[in-house]
């Protein structure tokens, strides 16, 4: 998709046109953005106009290049959007006051919500999904979680490891018994267990189940 492209009426940034899940499709739009490098018009605001000095002309220029700019941005929001949304989002004159209504609308801060993740946390299991399906399903409710948890203002947040360390021993826990002897290594590796680990071991120990001659009846 060419950058003057984005947001051309009919075109969808992100495969879908609802918000299914907020964090999945905030980070598909925010990512095709940022290669076109529009992504700024979620955070900044509109330059202001100078006025009194030599600088006129540039300015307008400017402030005009900005406002196309963000038309797109907008367009590019509004195309992947399911359309019971659209409404209510006409009355925003930027893609800044759009995007922060959307995350307003779907990121959820409450006990309620909370209570009802953690709900899904201990229930979700492998179950017949493969590992790739399973893993899906669960970095979506992982993701949920982790963004409750307040930003850190260091690079390696102690809280942010130990919610991660912790989700990825809910998540092998979840495994089918066919992973027992994986499951089991796995979790005696807890000094070095990470999500990436876990999930590269058992895609190839599901590889290798799969190469398995099937049992003679």
């Amino acid at each position: 998709m060419e950058a003057h492209k984005v947001g051309q009426r009919g075109e969808s940034i992100c495969k879908g046109e609802t918000v299914v899940n907020y964090r999945e499709w905030a980070f598909c739009v925010e990512t095709a953005l940022r290669g076109h490098g529009l992504a700024f018009h979620f955070t900044d605001d509109p330059p202001m106009p100078k006025t009194g000095d030599k600088t006129n002309d540039t300015n307008a220029a400017e402030i005009k290049s900005w406002k196309i700019n963000d038309g797109k941005v907008m367009a590019a929001i509004v195309n992947s959007v399911k359309h019971s949304l659209i409404v209510s989002l006409s009355k925003f004159q930027t893609a800044k006051a759009i995007w922060g209504s959307l995350k307003q609308r779907y990121v959820q801060d409450s006990g309620a919500l909370l209570h009802t993740l953690m709900q899904q946390t201990h229930a979700i299991e492998q179950n017949d999904m493969s590992i790739d399906e399973y893993y899906s399903a669960f970095d979506r409710l992982m993701g949920s979680l982790t963004s409750m948890v307040p930003a850190c203002t260091t690079a390696a947040c102690p809280a942010h490891q130990f919610l991660e360390k912790f989700l990825t021993y809910r998540f092998v826990m979840g495994v089918r018994e066919d992973f027992d002897s994986i499951r089991t290594r796995l979790l005696h590796s807890s000094s070095t267990l990470t999500m990436a680990l876990a999930l590269s071991d058992l895609l190839a120990e599901e590889t290798r189940l799969k190469s398995l001659p099937a049992p003679a009846v």
